[in-house]
């Protein structure tokens, strides 16, 4: 039994492979960068959108999405929900 994220699961050889169970989608971990940074959000996006068109398909990444803390928010009532993990 594994708990498998979508990126990985594009990676492995899954013939044979039943999947019992999944989770609702969720975003992706964001890019932090330091709040001293000066770099505007466009320059950086466009900097990370170069990057990924010309290292990112191997991997299974196309690119960034622009997304806000509210899209992170049912993944935090989630762990919420499950309470803390076992010591």
């Amino acid at each position: 039994m594994a708990a498998i994220d979508a990126l990985s699961w594009l990676q492995l050889d899954t013939a044979g492979t039943v999947i019992v169970d999944a989770s609702d989608p969720a975003p992706a971990p964001p890019f932090i960068t330091g709040n001293n940074a000066h770099i505007p959000l466009e320059q950086l996006t466009a900097a990370l959108d170069a990057a990924f068109k010309r290292y990112g398909q191997p991997v299974g990444i196309g690119g960034t999405i622009p997304v806000t803390r509210a899209h992170y928010q049912g993944v935090s009532e989630a762990a919420t929900a499950a309470g803390p993990l076992p010591a």
